[in-house]
């Protein structure tokens, strides 16, 4: 058999008809897979619902809300600190060991591309 989609509410139905009916004549009269009607019932019975849940994707970050905002703030206080003094910054103040490269990453997914410091007439802003 091809390999297609099959929606959720289509699942449960032929969940529900396997119940009462032969396997091979539900997969033969819906055109859906045995296989796909047999797996549909055993996650019925195992989760309460016909797919599997998705797993947790991923492990924590290191830098949670609360860091990620403090190190926000430090460059909005010195948009020139580089990403040692941040990282000093954390282990000093909020106790956190990262890298470099996780700093660096936080900052990018906070929407910051390229830190860059402009002087006009001697004053840095």
């Amino acid at each position: 058999m091809v390999r297609t989609f099959i929606d959720p509410s289509a699942k449960r139905l032929l969940v529900r008809l396997s119940e009462g009916t032969d396997l091979r004549k539900l997969s033969k009269s819906s055109g859906v897979g045995k296989r796909t009607i047999s797996r549909a019932r055993s996650n019925w019975k195992r989760f309460g619902r016909v797919d599997k849940p998705a797993l947790i994707a991923g492990r924590r970050r290191v830098l949670g809300i609360q860091a990620t905002g403090y190190v926000l703030g430090l460059i909005a206080y010195r948009p020139d600190i580089y990403l040692q003094e941040i990282q000093r910054h954390l282990a000093d103040e909020l106790q956190i060991d990262a890298s470099l490269a996780t700093i660096h990453r936080t900052i990018r997914r906070a929407g910051y591309t390229l830190k860059q410091v402009r002087c006009l007439h001697g004053f840095a802003f």
